[in-house]
Formats: C-alpha cells, structure tokens, sequence
C-alpha cells in the first residue's frame, strides 16, 4: 500500500503532501506508484475519520476556508506519534520513563525524549502556522507539560457539557505557542462532532 509511494518516491516527498488525507495519485513523474487498494489502507481509513475534526479547526483559524473542500497544501497537518508503536493500550512504565518529574527516570530517558520528542514538536508548533498543537490522550499532555516547556492556563480540566466524559487543558508558553491536549475514559480517540462549539470556545 503506502510503502510501494515511499519506494518510488522517497519518504519526504511521500510523507510531505500528508497522502492519507487527499485522493493520492498513483504515478509520480511518469512512474507507477502502484498503490493497491488506497481507500483500504488502514492509515488512509484512519486518517479520513479524523478529516472532519482537522478541517473545523482550520475552519477556526482559517474563517475563508471551506470545509467541504480538500484541504490545501498550506494547511495541511503535521502530525507527530510519541509512541510509535500500534498498540491498543498505552504502557505505564513507558509513561513514566517519558515524564520529566519522575526521578526515576528522568536521568536514564528525560535527555532522549527532550531531545527527540519535545524539542520537535516545540519547533514544529513554533513553525507552524497558527502555532498550535493538538494532542489526544491525558499522558500525552502530561508528558509535555513535564518538560516545563509549556504551562497550564486552566486550573482544572475543563470539561464540556456532553453525556460523553471528555476533557481538555491547554497549555501555553507564554509567547504564542499553545497545545490542547483533550482526553475521553477509556481511549484515545478524537472528539466527536457533538464537541465542535466546545472546542471552537476552548480556542
């Protein structure tokens, strides 16, 4: 699926136009990319369910945007795994050796994560257009917030009114850059539609 893209390609070219998201061309200067089954691929399906909830954001910063369109070049996501891994559960102990403030850890791992998890994403929020991160799951927030990079704005998790338990916090550097973590019990996964006027207010 993807790689035969990436094979002909190369990976930057391939990654750069963020494919899973947009009807992906099968050749590539005159070569046959020879993407099987595209609209199957697992990362494709995955990525296409959360298209609504990135094209309102954009709505959001972007008001001339529309949504029923694809999405432009200049707007496109770049989006980071902390945990690369695909796993239906997230690990504890990989939790802690990720947080900055868990003692035990910290020296054997902080420098590592810092260095190849936080710092990327700070540059690439500092970089980016509206200079914003979303992340989803509440150890992930935790885990960037360790680093002191960024501080919390709300006291408590602000959580929306909805017969679905979900939250948020948003965290801010003090120079423009903020992140909005939101977690729901028991997974990961992103807000539904019902959220919309919520996070257009928490914004």
């Amino acid at each position: 699926m993807f790689v035969n893209k990436v094979d002909v390609e190369g990976y930057s070219t391939a990654v750069s136009s963020f494919p899973y998201l947009r009807d992906c061309p099968y050749s590539y200067n005159g070569k046959n990319v020879n993407l099987i089954n595209w609209n199957s691929s697992p990362g494709r399906k995955w990525w296409k369910e959360k298209e609504r909830w990135i094209k309102h954001k954009i709505k959001l910063f972007e008001p001339s945007y529309k949504i029923e369109e694809p999405i432009p070049n200049n707007l496109l996501p770049f989006a980071m795994e902390m945990y690369a891994w695909h796993t239906c559960e997230w690990p504890k102990i990989l939790e802690n050796k990720m947080n900055a403030k868990n003692k035990k850890y910290s020296k054997k791992y902080g420098t590592d994560v810092k260095d190849k998890v936080i710092d990327p994403l700070y540059d690439a929020i500092k970089k980016s257009r509206f200079h914003i991160a979303f992340c989803v799951g509440k150890p992930i927030g935790e885990i960037i917030a360790s680093f002191c990079l960024f501080k919390k704005t709300n006291s408590t998790p602000i959580k929306p009114i909805s017969t679905i338990e979900r939250y948020y916090d948003v965290y801010e550097d003090g120079k423009g850059n903020r992140v909005i973590n939101t977690w729901a019990k028991g997974g990961n996964k992103f807000p539904r539609r019902d959220f919309e006027t919520a996070e257009a207010s928490i914004i």
